[in-house]
């Protein structure tokens, strides 16, 4: 097939948890504007 990863696990990882800590940023600025946001557990 010729594929080969472009990401380690490591890399992969540290990006969605960035992501994360982006998205509850964005959350917290909301709440506290007075906004209702979607509850995220999973």
């Amino acid at each position: 097939m010729g594929w080969t990863p472009t990401y380690t696990v490591a890399e992969l990882c540290k990006e969605m948890v960035l992501a994360d800590v982006e998205l509850f940023k964005r959350d917290k600025y909301l709440i506290e504007g007075g906004h209702k946001v979607l509850n995220y557990k999973e």
